[in-house]
């Protein structure tokens, strides 16, 4: 009988995942021909190192694109994206100004989309470079008579430099005597003091000048030893030219921290993106202590460079060492009103406090980074809007509170203000946040909608074989069972059980989980031979991957224990039970609640009326306040179910009724146990004689 606490709570099949194992290739680096799978070869590479020297230069990427993009998508976007001149995009005005002129146009040509049009060889790359490094005319640039004439410039500094002098001579002698009549005329302590302030904000202006001129010098001298000194010819890679910057960094720059903490963290943050996971972390790892012991924790540089440490170390499965990072950095954040480092590392610091089932902490670290955006003298980015309020929408998922969707919807306002109607990863996250929150507060007609356009628009994004799609049909298909669709769920979680199979093959507690969730669906479809199948599956896999004693694993056992009494197994179900009688439900009492709904069918179905009925009143007391609606209803229902079968159809009316209010109130189709729910409350009425 369906109506019993027979398909299990409503907890995902899948174990949490709260960060990535390790990152693919990221597309910000790969060259258009390399995503349209043709052939690749230094062309290929001259582009990623273009788009590597872009960001050590600029002190960001020319463009970013999604991570893991399906091929078609990816080829058209990366078509589509503009190239900005360096100087343009760089990050602070005293960077870009060096940049404007050879270096832009050096890159523009590295960065061209036509291979045909970029160098044809590292060499001439490298040849352009040290031709910018020389004040020569590089071949990057067209020629002209301006051109040469300025080149030349450059090149005789001294020359130039008196016959300028000679021909403002006397404008300058003049301007010089009129500055003098005007500081007499106002105070000379006051002209004195404007002097000094003057000098002192054009030496900070000079030495920032000169940093920034000394960090290009650093980068563009590092490309030109990437055919010789790494020895790889042709053959250099983005993620090798990283590695030997970071030697030369530490051999080279080890008396000037500001510099090499500065150039380490774009470091750092390029192997992150070439999926370089544990790479990026040791060269991080020695930025965030040069940092902290030569410039300092007040440093602009030192907050900043933790907080990417701390993600790496996030996405490592290190949460112990990525808080201890993360907790003085986003302290020392807000000290300095930087507000980019406050979100990211108030976001980061969530997800792990959520890791440990910290999940107070983990709200209150997601609240406080939207705080952050508005906090006075912030200055958020439209990014820093929508990775906050989307950290807020999943810390209030995982925490099961109110107020996901419209965290989500925040999220996605800011995300369309950022992509406009550009489809982006992120947006697709954010859409599947708003569409889980939707689903917690009950509007599943409009959770389902907007989850069938993810999954159509995900597969249209990454591909039809892409892992993402995964855990958007696992997420339907829960959504598509309490509300009714049980055969659209047991669609989903087939779907689901594919893509598991693909990524971790036959065994793993991945693929167990996967099964478990199709057991449950087959099972609320009273689909039981099929359903006893999975779980057996399930239950091994598990037993394997876990051992003996997780909560998991008993779960699968008690649904086979009672799946098997469905079938009128009524001995090997006894045996099943009884095996699961020293089941450790630790941490898990919804899950031992449910057991004992279970295991009341089979007293039910031998006729021992009495331990049944104990049993099912133990299951329903004690799910009573479960947020699922539909566990709670299907505890009501064996309850009531266990009392018509014990002849008490008067006692039993009330909880089918309250079965039947529960299934209604969340259902969009009638499943089978709400089917059976009514049938038995039908009866139960009739007995007893209440209309």
């Amino acid at each position: 009988s369906g109506g019993s606490a027979g398909h299990g709570l409503e907890a995902p099949d899948t174990l949490p995942v709260t960060q990535a194992a390790g990152r693919a290739l990221t597309p910000d680096y790969a060259s258009p021909e390399q995503i349209r799978g043709d052939p690749i070869g230094t062309a290929s590479d001259i582009y990623s190192l273009g788009v590597v020297v872009f960001e050590l230069l600029a002190g960001v990427r020319p463009y970013r694109l999604d991570k893991s993009l399906g091929a078609v998508a990816l080829a058209e976007a990366i078509e589509r994206v503009r190239v900005p001149r360096a100087s343009e995009a760089a990050s602070d005005p005293a960077v870009g100004r060096p940049l404007a002129g050879d270096l832009d146009a050096i890159l523009a040509r590295a960065l061209a989309k036509p291979s045909t049009e970029r160098y044809a060889t590292m060499a001439a790359f490298a040849d352009d470079l040290e031709r910018h490094l020389r004040g020569e005319p590089v071949k990057a640039r067209p020629d002209g008579w301006w051109y040469h004439t300025e080149r030349w410039v450059r090149r005789h500094k001294l020359e130039a430099a008196v016959g300028a002098a000679i021909v403002v001579a006397v404008p300058a002698g003049a301007a010089a005597q009129a500055a003098v009549l005007v500081a007499i005329g106002a105070g000379a302590a006051v002209a004195l003091w404007q002097m000094r302030v003057a000098r002192r904000q054009a030496q900070a202006a000079r030495d920032q000048a000169a940093r920034a001129e000394q960090v290009k010098d650093f980068t563009l001298s590092i490309l030109q030893g990437a055919n010789t000194d790494s020895g790889a010819g042709a053959a250099t890679t983005a993620s090798d030219l990283l590695k030997a910057a970071r030697v030369r960094v530490e051999r080279e720059l080890s008396g000037q921290p500001e510099t090499a903490v500065e150039l380490m963290t774009s470091i750092g943050d390029g192997l992150l993106g070439l999926g370089e996971l544990r790479a990026a972390a040791e060269v991080l790892g020695q930025a965030v202590a040069l940092a902290n012991r030569e410039l300092g924790l007040r440093h602009r540089h030192t907050p900043a460079v933790m907080v990417v440490y701390g993600s790496v170390l996030v996405s490592l499965d290190r949460p112990k060492e990525a808080r201890a990072v993360l907790v003085p950095a986003i302290a020392e954040a807000r000290r300095q009103n930087a507000t980019h480092a406050l979100v990211d590392g108030l976001r980061w610091l969530s997800s792990v406090h959520m890791s440990e089932a910290n999940t107070e902490a983990g709200l209150a670290a997601a609240r406080a980074a939207v705080d952050a955006l508005s906090s006075p003298g912030a200055k958020a980015s439209t990014l820093d809007a929508v990775n906050a309020w989307a950290s807020l929408s999943n810390a209030l998922n995982v925490a099961q509170r109110a107020g996901q969707a419209d965290a989500a919807r925040r999220a996605l306002e800011f995300a369309t203000q950022l992509y406009g109607t550009q489809l982006t990863e992120s947006v697709l996250a954010v859409r599947m946040l708003l569409a889980k929150g939707l689903a917690t507060e009950g509007r599943d007609a409009q959770a389902l909608d907007e989850l069938d356009a993810v999954l159509a628009d995900t597969t249209r994004f990454f591909g039809s074989v892409h892992p993402k799609i995964e855990g958007v049909a696992n997420f339907r298909g829960h959504v598509r069972l309490d509300s009714g669709d049980t055969e659209g769920a047991i669609e989903d979680f087939r779907l689901q059980l594919v893509f598991a199979e693909r990524a971790g093959g036959a065994g793993g507690t991945h693929v167990g989980l996967a099964h478990s969730a199709l057991g449950k669906a087959l099972a609320a479809a009273d689909r039981s031979a099929e359903a006893l199948v999975h779980y057996e599956t399930s239950a091994r896999l598990l037993r394997e991957a876990t051992g003996a004693d997780g909560a998991f694993v008993a779960r699968s056992e008690s649904m086979c224990a009672l799946l098997l009494a469905r079938l009128g197994r009524l001995a090997e179900a006894e045996a099943a039970f009884a095996e699961l009688a020293g089941a450790g439900w630790v941490g898990a009492a919804a899950e031992r609640d449910a057991h004992a709904g279970r295991f009341s069918e089979l007293r039910r179905l031998q006729g021992r009326h009495a331990e049944a009925v104990e049993l099912a009143a133990a299951s329903a007391k004690g799910l009573r306040a479960h947020p699922s609606t539909i566990v709670r209803a299907t505890a009501s229902a064996a309850l009531g179910s266990a009392l018509l079968a014990a002849g008490r159809p008067a006692e039993a009316i009330e909880p089918l009724r309250e079965a039947v209010r529960l299934f209604s109130e969340k259902q969009l189709a009638v499943s089978p146990q709400q089917s059976e729910a009514r049938a038995a409350l039908a009866r139960a009425e009739a007995v007893a004689g209440t209309p």
